[in-house]
Order: structure tokens, then sequence, then C-alpha cells
């Protein structure tokens, strides 16, 4: 039961960040760059949530493999954003959705 509530919060965190990268600081952003200040911290509240449930995730898992690649997928926004330049940061912002979006649907794959 726990572990259906904590995969469900996954799922709309994670389809949460990936729109919200894809939406506003893909699409907004290139249309008025003013209103950066407004959603910065709506994906840093999305990715922080993002981060801890797929920590949780890989804790109550089942299987070493599935829990060496929810690990991956919790630690992936620091990695990128580690590695992100301001040169890059589109590129590994399309990477950063590609990973938001993977990990749905790999969590979504466990629970059936």
């Amino acid at each position: 039961m726990y572990l259906k509530i904590l995969s469900w919060s996954f799922v709309v965190f994670g389809s949460a960040l990936g729109f919200l990268i894809t939406f506003l600081k893909l699409y907004v952003c290139r249309l008025k760059n003013d209103i950066v200040a407004n959603y910065v911290p709506l994906i840093a509240f999305t990715m922080f949530f993002y981060i801890i449930f797929a920590l949780l995730l890989t804790i109550f898992i089942k299987g070493a493999s599935n829990k060496m690649i929810m690990f991956a997928f919790a630690n992936s926004p620091l990695i990128i954003g580690k590695l992100a330049t301001y040169k890059t940061e589109k590129i590994f912002s399309y990477l950063q959705v590609a990973c938001a979006f993977l990990s749905v649907i790999f969590v979504l794959a466990l629970m059936r």
C-alpha cells in the first residue's frame, strides 16, 4: 500500500518535473526572459520532491538492479546540474527531461 502511494507520488512529481522544464524553461524562457524568477523556485521545489521520492523508492523496491537504476534516476538532477554549463544548458535541460520521463516509465513498469 505504501509502495503504491510512494510510486504514484513519484510519477506525479517526475511528470511535473518533465513538463515544467519543457514548458517553462525551454519554451517560456525563449518568449520572455524577465519571468525567470517566477518559475525557477517551482522547478527547484519539484526537483527536490522528485529526488526525495526517488531515494525512498530506491530503498523500498525489490531487486538489486532495480535499486541501482532508481538510484541513478534519483541522482540524475544532481549529476546533470554539475555537468551543465551556460553554453550547454539547453542540451542538459533536454537530457533532464528525458531522464524524468524515463524514470516515470520505469516506475510505472515496476508497478504492474
